[in-house]
């Protein structure tokens, strides 16, 4: 945090003497106006990277990283100068597979034959939100407040695919875990905000701000599959168990200060 502050400060002082030039030596207003569209994102990997590069410190490299937590896309319209509806998205889906070489137990295969058994891990987590944005200012320096409310979803499962038939791992019948989900999140919020945006440039600007909100999450049963063999026949059998939960919240938000980057067209 400190070095997004140092960052911000070098940027504010090396601007100053331009903070009240509204307009490009081409009329083009540094403001956004009337029918303007915005989009942004977390802006901290770049100016972490430029705190680093003005400190002379190591681990001054850029990068983003793929459905990281902040990795939420921002987007506005400008209804005129001083009001803007919001939105906001994070559509992500992700997994990983683990591999492992096991004996292969049909009737018939050579002593070193293996098998691959594999195991899936697969997440999704999708956000949508949408408000509205009041501005106030006459300069560079625009404070901003108003509200949105928002609505996510997410969930995870991990699935097994066996190289080995269960008949021939258990010829005299057994059971084992085909498929395990956790139970889906459903989360609703709504929030007041307020902050503030700096114009560094025409239609470029760093923006903080913090909230005041209302979330609600709740947590259903997760469920598991088993495929099961009794000897003479396979079927697959789904349970439903574990704990679900649900939680209600009024509190201020954003406590880390996050610093967001926005464009404007």
């Amino acid at each position: 945090m400190k070095k997004i502050t140092l960052t911000i400060s070098v940027l504010c002082l090396s601007l100053f003497v331009f903070a009240q030039d509204l307009t490009t030596k081409k009329g083009v207003s540094i403001l956004p106006t009337t029918g303007d569209w915005a989009i942004g994102f977390d802006g901290s990997p770049l100016f972490n990277y430029f705190g680093n590069a003005f400190n002379n410190s190591a681990g001054n490299s850029f990068s983003v990283n793929f459905l990281d937590s902040h990795q939420t896309i921002y987007g506005k319209y400008f209804t005129d100068d001083n009001t803007a509806y919001r939105a906001q998205i994070r559509i992500g889906f992700g997994g990983d597979t683990d591999v492992n070489e096991v004996s292969d137990a049909s009737a018939g295969a050579a002593v070193d034959a293996v098998v691959e058994n594999k195991m899936t891990d697969s997440e999704r987590n999708i956000i949508l939100g949408g408000g509205i944005e009041k501005r106030k200012g006459n300069t560079r320096l625009q404070g901003v407040y108003g509200g949105e409310g928002m609505i996510g979803f997410g969930g995870s499962s991990t699935s097994y695919n066996y190289g080995n038939d269960i008949t021939d791992e258990a010829p005299f019948g057994g059971n084992r875990t085909i498929k395990s989900k956790n139970g889906g999140t459903f989360m609703l919020g709504a929030r007041a905000f307020i902050g503030a945006e700096y114009f560094i440039c025409p239609k470029v600007s760093v923006a903080v701000e913090y909230g005041w909100a209302l979330v609600f999450e709740s947590t259903g049963y997760g469920t598991t599959t088993v495929e099961q063999y009794d000897g003479t026949v396979v079927e697959e059998v789904e349970t439903s168990g574990g704990s679900k939960s649900s939680s209600f919240g009024v509190d201020t938000d954003n406590t880390q200060g996050s610093i967001r980057l926005m464009l404007h067209f």
